[in-house]
């Protein structure tokens, strides 16, 4: 494969790229390998261990992401280790993205408060300067908030009760006792509720994937 060429399941899944690329597959894959009008989903959710109708694999594979069959790599002469190596960049560009992200929530929810009461602008300067301190001692690599945020990720994404994300919580708190973590989920809510980085879960997907 020419290595200036991406394959559509190698752009970001909210590109127009990705999305052009799952509807071709969607429709080729169902015009040659559907039974019953079906496929094995090749989401990474999924796997290609359970069979789903047309509108479930395309829901599934623009929420979930793409897996390529190891067939599929050889043939466009990607090894398995290149592919890992196509992934771990990814991910890191996605973390970058992530922190600015953040970055920029954080600008707008300022904004917003300076032209507030002066005791709610002082509060939130109060909180983003405490997110911006190492999670840990010794912890470079996150900040406080920017941990709590890739929690309430997760708990959004494979929708922990507030009980188990306050468990998550505890058990982080009972292994690294000096970590800058809320005790609860209440206190945590709070914390980015007053940041503007509130959330709100909304159930409005037929094939069960989540809209943010």
């Amino acid at each position: 494969m020419d290595s200036g060429t991406k394959e559509w399941w190698m752009f970001a899944k909210w590109s127009d790229e990705y999305e052009r690329g799952v509807d071709e597959y969607v429709q080729k894959a169902f015009a040659s390998k559907s039974q019953g009008n079906q496929i094995c989903c090749p989401c990474e959710s999924c796997h290609y261990r359970f069979w789903r109708h047309e509108s479930v694999v395309r829901d599934h594979l623009i929420c979930n992401g793409y897996v390529p069959r190891t067939d599929k790599l050889s043939e466009l002469g990607i090894s398995i280790e290149r592919e890992q190596t196509i992934l771990d960049n990814d991910e890191g560009s996605n973390l970058n993205d992530f922190n600015d992200d953040i970055v920029g929530l954080l600008h707008d929810a300022r904004d917003a408060f300076r032209n507030g009461p002066n005791g709610e602008a002082k509060k939130f300067f109060k909180l983003v300067e405490k997110g911006q301190e190492d999670l840990y001692v010794g912890c470079k690599n996150h900040s406080k908030l920017y941990f709590m945020i890739r929690l309430f990720i997760l708990k959004c994404d494979h929708k922990l009760t507030n009980a188990a994300f306050g468990d998550i919580l505890e058990l982080i708190r009972e292994v690294l006792p000096d970590v800058k973590l809320p005790a609860s989920f209440n206190e945590a809510k709070s914390v980015l509720k007053v940041l503007g980085l509130d959330y709100t879960k909304k159930d409005a997907c037929p094939n069960d994937c989540m809209i943010y």
